[in-house]
């Protein structure tokens, strides 16, 4: 939770502390009303939270594919995949959890900011017949004139926004279409 933010050494950095106030008084909140925040927050509130797993661990894809098919055995339902080493590799990857897991079991791919349009949207292709939910990250995080046009013409949905701090950024990407999938963290919410 530290952060060399100050130049009189280690401090709270500022979207953290914003993260534990909103959390905070919403805890507050809740007291008050003797109820629990979901419910003031929504009349319906949730019993669950739909999660993935994020990344499966292995040097080689068979040991990727064993790590994945022990989680399914644990219950996981979903996968993020991220493509460090070639594209190829990764694509292979997802050809064997595919075709190894339960055709049920949802499948998404970061690839950490390491494509030209082209490669993505090359990949975009591919991805989309293996039933991909997404692509997450896949132009760098300066290119957003280039992330619209990726959007429009991808064949899978387009992710975006962990890296990503207030509710200005998110507004960008809807005012410009650059995401089909805005993934937020809870930071985000609270730098508005």
């Amino acid at each position: 939770m530290l952060s060399s933010t100050s130049r009189h050494g280690p401090s709270l950095s500022v979207p953290p502390l914003k993260i534990f106030t909103n959390f905070a008084l919403w805890d507050v909140v809740g007291k008050v009303q003797g109820k629990p925040i979901s419910h003031i927050l929504s009349s319906t509130a949730a019993t669950s939270i739909p999660t993935y797993v994020s990344g499966v661990t292995g040097r080689t894809i068979e040991e990727q594919v064993t790590f994945a098919k022990m989680k399914v055995k644990q219950g996981a339902t979903a996968f993020k995949i991220f493509w460090t080493t070639t594209f190829e590799e990764g694509l292979e990857l997802v050809q064997q959890l595919r075709t190894t897991l339960p055709a049920t079991t949802e499948l998404f791919v970061d690839v950490l900011w390491r494509m030209t349009i082209e490669e993505a949207l090359h990949y975009s292709d591919k991805l989309a017949t293996l039933r991909v939910g997404w692509l997450e990250a896949p132009l760098p995080p300066e290119q957003i004139e280039l992330r619209s046009e990726l959007t429009r013409r991808s064949s899978v949905p387009i992710a975006i926004g962990e890296s990503y701090r207030c509710h200005y950024d998110f507004k960008r990407f809807i005012d410009t279409n650059a995401a089909s999938v805005l993934q937020p963290g809870p930071d985000a919410a609270a730098s508005r």
